[in-house]
């Protein structure tokens, strides 16, 4: 079985200025349609858009983030293409091209920073005749390279079986009316973030400490996870999130614990890359309030990998499994920097 070099890559668009008005009565509401080109058949699955800047004009502003995998091979031998295309809504269902942008990501890789690390472009946009078009403003980085099997589109087909993920991420942004696990100060509260149901595998993660906060700690602080699709719909995973009060820098007390499963997460979605805002009640065993935690979470852009130990047994071996868990563990490397 052939294994290639992978990279995962960060693509921010920040914002566009002195684009062509193809409106005339009105400013246009401006958006982009990011892809990659040079897998066969396959620009879809790689395809992502940001928000409508609505009523900008020629100067739109986005900062807007999207995630994408490549392999090295096919970037080094200059296969593949970002296209950025830009458009303006003239409805809800009917748009008009601005204008489309096309940088190989050769160019990019050449030119990247260090691993993990930002590299600002302001990318000057001409048309054929050499008149500019206006600029375009982004920004980019490549995570930790992973060893995967050349399976990604337009390569060599394997047997293995293929899952759909999804990454998800959760801000949690506060917690009022807790029960108050300190006599004599207030409490330095913190929460520590894990998803239970893969064995072996636990994906864990936990805000900074809000000092001297009481029983109402702010955090505002935002995490990343992956879990499969599969996994989410037949209920086998729990979001676990344990609320612990800092006694010394050694020490801590558990304050409550919140279990959601993942599924009514998944069923209760937004759109894609759309936030979910929620306030849960706490609730211990004999249904008394212990009071409420505030968070938000949205899901991003759906992809395929092989499926892993983070499932359980499959078809793929342990072979395949640990590619997939080094490729999740690289994915993450990206959006936790």
């Amino acid at each position: 079985m052939e294994y290639w070099q992978y990279w995962p890559m960060e693509i921010t668009l920040v914002s566009a200025n002195d684009l062509k008005d193809v409106r005339r009565f009105s400013e246009m509401d401006v958006y982009t349609v990011v892809s990659i080109l040079g897998y066969p058949g396959k620009e879809q699955e790689q395809k992502q858009k940001t928000p409508v800047h609505h009523e900008c004009g020629s100067h739109p502003k986005w900062n807007y983030t999207m995630y994408f995998v490549f392999s090295e091979a096919a970037a080094t031998q200059n296969q593949l293409t970002l296209k950025i295309k830009i458009k303006t809504e003239r409805t809800v269902r009917s748009s008009k091209e601005v204008v489309t942008v096309h940088v190989p990501i050769k160019k990019l890789f050449d030119e990247k920073a260090e691993e993990n690390a930002t590299k600002f472009v302001t990318h000057n946009i001409m048309n054929p005749n050499g008149k500019s078009e206006g600029t375009l403003n982004f920004s980019y980085k490549f995570g930790h390279r992973f060893t995967g099997v050349a399976s990604l589109p337009g390569e060599k087909k394997t047997t293995m079986e293929y899952w759909q993920y999804w990454p998800m991420e959760i801000t949690l942004v506060s917690a009022n009316d807790l029960k108050d696990v300190r006599r004599f100060s207030e409490m330095d509260v913190y929460a520590v973030v894990s998803i239970l149901g893969y064995p072996g595998k636990e994906q864990k993660q936990k805000t900074p400490v809000h000092h001297e906060c009481g029983s109402h700690p702010k955090w505002n602080y935002t995490m990343y996870f992956v879990f499969s699709e599969a996994a989410a719909t037949q209920n086998q995973l729990t979001l676990k999130i344990k609320i612990k009060t800092e006694r010394t820098v050694h020490s801590s007390k558990e304050v409550v614990t919140v279990h959601v499963p993942i599924k009514k997460l998944f069923d209760e979605k937004a759109e894609e890359n759309a936030a979910k805002f929620i306030t849960h009640n706490i609730m211990n065993p004999n249904g008394k309030s212990e009071g409420t935690l505030n968070f938000s979470y949205m899901f991003g852009h759906r992809f395929t990998a092989v499926a892993s130990l983070l499932d359980g047994p499959s078809s793929g071996g342990s072979t395949g499994s640990n590619l997939v868990v080094e490729a999740v563990s690289a994915l993450l490397d990206v959006v936790m920097q």
